[in-house]
């Protein structure tokens, strides 16, 4: 649904009535994996990005800092430490390697915008065909 992320002050879900939303420039394409207390990069089965059975996908702004974008995706653990994101890259044949890890008890990497960290179109994270999205993993829900 779209704006189903916005809390408006109306209360329930969305835009408020009658409004329409201006789009930031530039964005980048995510999917986060869902594979319980196994990260992907140690999952026994072949994870797959076209499989939407084992993630989530998000059209994120670029301009979003990790610490938002961490908290929109769930990672509201009191304990600061305890919120995770992890990059995935794909290896191929639905195999992952590890790369950055933002954990939420790190406040400089947590205030990057998603953009500083080539997370947009210019990094070919778009999703457009030859442009693959980012890939992650996220812990810390309570």
């Amino acid at each position: 649904m779209s704006g189903a992320g916005f809390n408006p002050y109306h209360g329930g879900v969305g835009l408020p009535p009658g409004y329409n939303y201006l789009f930031p420039k530039s964005h980048c394409m995510i999917h986060v994996f869902q594979t319980g207390s196994t990260p992907p990069w140690q999952a026994s089965t072949p994870l797959y990005n076209h499989d939407a059975r084992n993630h989530k996908k998000f059209f994120v702004p670029a301009n979003m800092t990790v610490e938002e974008m961490m908290k929109a995706l769930g990672c509201n653990n009191e304990k600061a430490d305890k919120n995770v994101l992890t990059e995935v890259t794909e290896a191929g044949n639905g195999r992952w390697l590890r790369g950055m890890k933002f954990s939420g008890g790190n406040g400089d990497k947590m205030k990057k915008k998603l953009h500083e960290l080539g997370w947009n179109i210019e990094r070919k994270r778009s999703g457009l065909p030859g442009q693959g999205p980012l890939s992650g993993s996220v812990r810390g829900g309570r």
